[in-house]
């Protein structure tokens, strides 16, 4: 995002959207445990290689179910590695450590400022299930002064781990050209827990659709499920990370129309150019049909605001 960005429209959009869904109890169950976190809880699973991992939990009222916590965040797309893969990486290791990613911003919303506090509060419940110190501190990335938050989720899990979690097959659009499935040979698996799904909001007939991954660009409004994490790293100590689950295009018209203006401001006539002037170029859960209508609802009331 640039210039060419309408910030002050764009955190206006995002400030109605969320009051909107919040009125209409959509936001969804794991949000409300923001400011209780008490209900939160750790699981710990000790995993084959003497490694251990713990993600947020939280105990269903009805069944008792130990359940994944997720949590639901919207923000615009700032930096992106997403599907889909086109091309053989480089590197020799790709298969372990390639991964679906994004980066959102919240432009200084309290709904969004709301999320990085919880983030703040879930990694403290993680840290003090470990030995003080292990778990290193977690600091955000900043843009134009405010936190960011980077979620993502690996396509591949080595089999020594000996997971679980089953294996399921790639979601459209995310290899088309079987590359991930050939690095995955003997040795990784796409499983479950990998799995990112995909959405884009039809206002036509006020659903979510399961779309493919390639539609997202910088500065679109976007709403992500993701879980959170505390992974061993190299060093024996163990870091949080946000786990992506799943990511819905709300809109693409902030995008679109930065993009528009981008190239009005670098267009450069003919004649112009035989002048000898030069241009200046300034320069990553599943939803119902309730939520897809709420969704729509708010998305309509802000378009004439």
């Amino acid at each position: 995002m640039d210039d060419y960005f309408d910030f002050d429209h764009a955190k206006h959009v995002l400030n109605e959207y969320t009051k909107t869904r919040q009125s209409d109890k959509l936001v969804g169950p794991y949000l409300a445990y923001n400011k209780d976190s008490s209900v939160l809880k750790i699981w710990r699973a000790s995993l084959p290689d003497n490694h251990d991992m713990s993600r947020m939990t939280y105990k269903d009222a009805e069944t008792g179910d130990v359940m994944e916590a997720v949590l639901t965040v919207q923000g615009y797309i700032l930096k992106k590695d997403l599907p889909p893969i086109l091309s053989v990486p480089r590197k020799m290791n790709a298969a372990r450590y390639l991964r679906q990613a994004v980066t959102l911003a919240g432009l200084g919303t309290s709904i969004f400022e709301s999320a990085i506090e919880t983030v703040r509060g879930a990694h403290t419940h993680l840290a003090r299930n470990y030995s003080a110190g292990r778990v290193t501190p977690w600091n955000p990335e900043r843009f134009r002064g405010q936190d960011i938050l980077e979620i993502s989720n690996r396509y591949l899990t080595s089999r020594y781990r000996q997971s679980p979690s089953p294996v399921v097959a790639f979601q459209r659009g995310v290899d088309p050209k079987n590359i991930l499935a050939r690095l995955a040979s003997d040795q990784y698996d796409h499983l479950e827990e990998n799995q990112v799904m995909y959405y884009k909001l039809n206002d036509e007939c006020r659903k979510f659709e399961i779309y493919d991954p390639s539609i997202f660009r910088t500065g679109d409004f976007v709403e992500a499920n993701f879980s959170i994490f505390a992974f061993p790293t190299d060093n024996e100590n163990c870091g949080m990370r946000l786990v992506l689950r799943t990511l819905a295009l709300l809109d693409g018209g902030q995008s679109t129309r930065a993009e528009i203006r981008r190239k009005a401001a670098t267009h450069v006539e003919p004649n112009e150019q035989a002048s000898g002037s030069v241009p200046i170029i300034r320069k990553r859960t599943y939803y119902n049909e309730d939520d897809s209508e709420a969704v729509s609802r708010s998305l309509k009331r802000m378009s004439t605001t």
